[in-house]
């Protein structure tokens, strides 16, 4: 075991091992882990930090700082091993099961200590990364706010009474291990020897014992129950369409006859069967406390349902027609864009935290001056990584590194869905959430991305939400059931934008091959991939692509980051050149 940790260079570690009067003997580490046997933290890394037990905020540095190294190993632990060893998902994600155990005993401990304002920062902070697969502990620990509390909870003295089980191969336990010594994290260390037994396995998985648990089940306390990710997305949810405003549509009717009842048929038809909708699966506006439209915006609602009269319905046979903006000298401080719903402004986030917003309707009252005037959003303290603009305009949503979102890892896109009554975020934790507004709490985690999700786009309908990213492939999720529709596949780079049609027939994508691709939204999933002549990427690579594809548009240098379709169904495309 000496040598296993001098050639990987844990020096302190080793020192440890040596030095610690408590010391395991590696022979028996050794003996232990060939036969896959159940390792609680040996005594001797009982390391206490002074300023640890003097600190009440050393259990939110010592976790967030744990939690963040486990993500970062993750990345470099799937680089090396996957190819060494063909590590499944779980192998890669394995560190990740230690980090639960640790979360609950911390909140106890606080709990314990009798520090409640540390206890519920700590709780509220680390909380949303582990309902995918706790919910119904949660639920049950997030009752307890006393001592008298922890000691009436049945989930809670399960925890404190019986070791959680957490299965993890030889180099992941050496690298923690490692980690928390090189980093005096006695509290950590502490928690992990008193609650948590390590079923430490083999190097390296063999046939027989690839076979792993699903996801989620490999840590667990004896008999407790978990649940599972269909379980989680079970809750319900209200996708409808907003009720419609009937006195403002009354007014909009109104002013529409006013012009001429004869040439606004078609409009005032579809207005009249709109007021009569009645959405029983949809919130209620008191409920999301939308005022009511002011009747000054009647003009404005007359001017969109004229754009969507001019709609041309999308399909295989019939693609849009493409308008690109591009950025000049703003390669390295753009990070993400975004137009609004009728072309009418432009957002770009900014890698100096703010957010930059441009008029592209323009005021004829205005001179050309103050036209091309921006506005500067500033309240993000990290780079701008997703925005996106509400369906009435009203409202711009923003995402940033610095992890204000719920996620485990950077927030990189935040979508609104159509109703409003949701929000959509995705994360370099490979997994997209869905958040209900008013309660805060997540209501669907979608998983199955093998790198960051940096695009989503919803439905017109809003029942399906598509998602891409790093790994270059488009997944659809029903958001009724949240199970995965298909997996479409033919970027050759990262992909940075996605939008549908205004009739949801087609999909578009862009990103860093400098390609806007245009895909099938309605057909059924398929494995079958085609090897496209026209189809190029920005290397000159001809690869492999889903049958979905209808169409690839490239731009010659310019890595595209946002694509939006109108009302009328324009598809505008936002790049950034790259000289």
């Amino acid at each position: 075991m000496e040598a296993h940790l001098r050639a990987r260079g844990l020096n302190k570690t080793l020192e440890t091992f040596v030095q610690e009067s408590r010391v395991l003997s590696a022979d028996k580490l050794s003996d232990d882990t060939t036969k896959a046997s159940d390792n609680a933290v040996a005594d001797f890394l009982q390391i206490y930090n002074e300023n640890e037990t003097s600190n009440p905020n050393a259990y939110d540095q010592s976790y967030a700082r744990l939690r963040k190294w486990v993500d970062n190993s993750i990345d470099v632990y799937k680089v090396v091993f996957t190819i060494v060893y063909h590590l499944t998902l779980e192998d890669e994600m394995e560190l990740r099961h230690i980090l639960f155990p640790i979360f609950v005993h911390a909140y106890l401990d606080l709990v314990a200590k009798r520090l409640p304002e540390q206890a519920t920062r700590f709780w509220d902070t680390f909380r949303s990364s582990h309902v995918e697969h706790h919910a119904q502990d949660l639920q049950s620990l997030s009752a307890i706010k006393t001592d008298q509390h922890l000691a009436e909870n049945e989930t809670a003295r399960k925890y404190r009474k019986e070791k959680y089980l957490v299965r993890m191969s030889r180099y992941s336990f050496e690298m923690l291990l490692g980690y928390l010594q090189d980093n005096s994290f006695g509290l950590l260390l502490r928690l992990l020897n008193e609650h948590v037994n390590v079923n430490v396995t083999l190097d390296k998985p063999t046939v027989e014992n690839e076979q792993h648990e699903p996801m989620g089940l490999i840590g667990s306390i004896p008999g407790q129950s978990m649940t599972t990710l269909d379980e989680f997305n079970q809750q319900p949810l209200l996708l409808g369409q907003l009720p419609p405003d009937v006195t403002f549509l009354t007014e909009v009717e109104r002013r529409l006859k006013e012009e001429g009842a004869d040439s606004n048929a078609a409009i005032l038809e579809g207005l009249a069967n709109l007021k009569q909708e009645q959405n029983v699966d949809a919130p209620s506006r008191e409920t999301l406390k939308i005022p009511p439209k002011k009747l000054i915006d009647a003009e404005a609602e007359i001017r969109v349902l004229k754009d969507i009269s001019r709609r041309i319905s999308l399909g295989p046979n019939v693609l849009p027609s493409i308008c690109c903006y591009t950025f000049h000298n703003s390669y390295d401080s753009v990070t993400c864009a975004k137009i609004s719903p009728d072309a009418s402004m432009l957002a770009a986030g900014s890698s100096e935290s703010f957010i930059r917003l441009w008029n592209l309707a323009g005021d004829e009252r205005r001179s050309d001056k103050e036209k091309q005037k921006q506005t500067r959003l500033v309240g993000h303290s990290g780079p701008v990584y997703g925005l996106s603009f509400s369906a009435d305009q009203r409202f711009l949503l923003s995402g940033s590194e610095d992890r204000t979102a719920g996620h485990v890892s950077d927030v990189d896109v935040v979508k609104f869905h159509p109703n409003c009554a949701y929000i959509f975020t995705g994360s370099s934790d490979r997994t997209v959430r869905m958040w209900d507004v008013q309660r805060g709490n997540c209501v669907r985690l979608f998983t199955g991305h093998g790198g960051a999700v940096h695009a989503l786009a919803v439905s017109p309908d809003g029942t399906v939400i598509a998602s891409a990213g790093e790994d270059k492939t488009i997944n659809l999720f029903d958001l009724a059931s949240g199970r995965k529709i298909k997996s479409m596949v033919g970027h050759t780079g990262m992909i940075y934008s996605l939008n549908f049609s205004a009739d949801g027939n087609v999909l578009a994508s862009a990103g860093s091959d400098c390609t806007v691709r245009i895909w099938d939204a309605k057909k059924a999933e398929t494995k079958e991939l085609l090897a496209r002549e026209g189809v190029v990427g920005a290397a000159g690579d001809r690869g492999r692509v889903s049958n979905d594809l209808l169409g690839t548009y490239p731009t010659k240098r310019t890595p595209l980051y946002n694509v939006e379709f109108t009302r009328a169904n324009l598809l505008t495309a936002i790049g950034v050149y790259s000289a």
